[in-house]
């Protein structure tokens, strides 16, 4: 998803971020539709998804700060915190 926000259009040809009305993920322990945009996120964790290393959604601070603290993720960012390039150090491995 942060691929796809940072360079829309390297993914399909023509889109721009303006054209984007919501960005959806679902938070991790209640599994709801949370906006992307206010959701929070995790990196470092011990969670993987299906391609590897992820920046796992939490609803809130606290769900953050718990996960965070069970899965020994290394840091809680905001959806504005991940800048470009970040996506692709977690494919990486470097958090």
């Amino acid at each position: 998803m942060f691929k796809f926000w940072h360079d829309p259009a390297k993914y399909a040809a023509g889109h721009r971020r303006e054209d984007m009305a919501a960005i959806w993920v679902t938070d991790f322990y209640g599994l709801q539709r949370i906006d992307a945009r206010k959701a929070l996120y995790v990196t470092g964790s011990d969670v993987l998804g299906p391609m590897g290393h992820e920046f796992v959604p939490l609803v809130n601070r606290e769900d953050a700060g718990e996960f965070l603290k069970d899965h020994k993720g290394r840091r809680i960012l905001g959806f504005d915190q991940v800048v470009r390039g970040m996506p692709e150090q977690l494919d990486d491995g470097r958090f």
